[in-house]
């Protein structure tokens, strides 16, 4: 599915898309493909961005950057005291636990990364979910454009393999309000959330803006 990716498409770029694989599951295409012999019909999944073909995404970001990626800086806890060192926070997510190389006497998590001064603040996991969130420059696709103070309900997902969580979904003029039914693990700000009615059609979606 998708659906998540294309949610920034107008109704105008839909009715000129074709998708000729939209009626088959995956299962059915590799099917597909071993009937005609192609060699790919076995190929594993990619785990990989589809369009680093070769190193890692790090060294995609330092060639593409021509270095200009953030270097080393300070991990800080959440009362902003300094308990190690970072290796640039290109290389971590919000969420991530394995490879901070802290040594804090419990789990860690990254909590917040701050870009404006190279720093990453980790805390507890109870400490990485959220019940709130802003999102803005929204893009609708299967409802009007809310107007201030107008409110819908909608499920949201705000990353690509997230299931999504029920959510009240208000206007504030530019941006939206998102207040969720139950708390949300490692709400990013930058990424996509994208808003579903019942029956899965994609309403909306927009940038994850700062959280509340």
């Amino acid at each position: 599915d998708q659906s998540y990716m294309l949610y920034q498409l107008s109704q105008e770029e839909l009715s000129r898309t074709i998708f000729p694989l939209s009626e088959f599951t995956k299962s059915e295409v590799r099917g597909i493909a071993a009937e005609i012999g192609l060699s790919v019909a076995e190929k594993p999944d990619s785990q990989e961005i589809c369009f680093v073909t070769e190193g890692s995404y790090e060294e995609f970001l330092e060639r593409e950057s021509s270095g200009a990626v953030p270097g080393e800086g300070n991990f800080l806890d959440g009362s902003g005291n300094i308990i190690g060192r970072h290796k640039g926070i290109t290389n971590y997510t919000v969420g991530q636990r394995k490879g901070l190389g802290l040594a804090c006497g419990a789990p860690v998590y990254v909590k917040k990364i701050c870009p404006e001064k190279n720093e990453i603040i980790v805390g507890r996991e109870d400490e990485i979910y959220s019940n709130e969130m802003t999102v803005t420059d929204v893009n609708y696709m299967g409802i009007a454009t809310l107007k201030k103070h107008d409110a819908i309900r909608a499920r949201v997902k705000v990353r690509y393999h997230h299931k999504g969580e029920m959510a009240h979904i208000s206007c504030l003029g530019d941006s939206l309000k998102i207040v969720f039914d139950n708390s949300v693990r490692a709400v990013t700000p930058g990424q996509s959330a994208v808003f579903y009615n019942e029956d899965g059609n994609i309403l909306g979606g927009g940038t994850i803006g700062p959280l509340f």
